[in-house]
């Protein structure tokens, strides 16, 4: 016993299937011709679910070590980072001078005050 569907039924809305078209007979006749063509159950075309799983799982660990390889050097710094470092270093230096000047102003104010 054959199922042979004389009518496909669409929704134009979205809601209801509201609109019938009627199939023709060589359309039916092709499709016969294709079923009695084929032999055995039909095979999936492409890659299993497993293996496209697989895959998809396989390429991201490539890109995240990739990204987060421990053994990957450091980025290299820009002119301007290595420019800001420096003036960070000369800032720090100009202000341990000033408070190492500030510490020996204090000290020789202390010794002339106390032999005072």
């Amino acid at each position: 016993m054959d199922f042979v569907a004389t009518t496909i039924v669409r929704s134009e809305d979205g809601v209801t299937f509201n609109k019938e078209t009627r199939i023709q007979d060589k359309d039916r006749e092709e499709g016969k011709k294709l079923k009695k063509n084929r032999k055995g159950p039909l095979l999936p075309v492409g890659k299993s679910l497993a293996e496209q799983l697989k895959e998809n799982a396989d390429k991201k660990d490539a890109e995240w070590k990739e990204q987060n390889n421990p053994f990957r050097p450091p980025p290299s710094m820009t002119d301007e980072e290595a420019q800001f470092l420096a003036e960070k270093e000369e800032e720090e230096k100009r202000k341990a001078l000033m408070d190492a000047n500030l510490a020996e102003e204090a000290a020789a104010e202390f010794k002339t005050a106390r032999l005072s």
